[in-house]
């Protein structure tokens, strides 16, 4: 699981147009913060919110609610708190769910505060984040 993880971080982001790449890197980020890689699932995260379906707001919550929970330790708590707000707003207002099994994407317990950034404020900070 984690070589293939390690493969999906490195598809790069216009390899498809289909969304379906994206649930792939929520698995895959997931797996890589089970592995203890979490560099490389922001890296999935981020390429959620770069491929053209991050737009969409199921992939635009994985992603941000994903980012949030595996920025690194120097990074501002309030960063963290802002991105898992946005996500948490997205999954409110489409009324998303994550699985159970998720254990790192969980847009559905980061609260319910409004965002003091929009969409688009929200998924530029979170790339500023990923090291590329």
């Amino acid at each position: 699981a984690d070589a293939t993880s390690a493969a999906l971080a490195e598809i790069p982001v216009d390899i498809t147009g289909h969304g379906v790449v994206c649930h792939a890197w929520v698995v895959a980020g997931e797996l890589s913060v089970r592995a203890g890689d979490p560099a490389r699932a922001r890296t999935c995260f981020a390429n959620i919110l770069r491929h053209r379906f991050g737009r969409f707001p199921l992939h635009r919550a994985f992603g941000l609610a994903g980012l949030a929970a595996t920025l690194p330790p120097t990074a501002p708590s309030e960063v963290a708190a802002a991105l898992g707000r946005m996500a948490a707003v997205l999954a409110a207002r489409h009324g998303f769910v994550a699985p159970d099994w998720l254990g790192v994407v969980r847009f559905d317990v980061m609260g319910s505060r409004p965002s003091a950034l929009s969409e688009e404020e929200a998924v530029g900070l979170a790339l500023t984040c990923e090291e590329r």
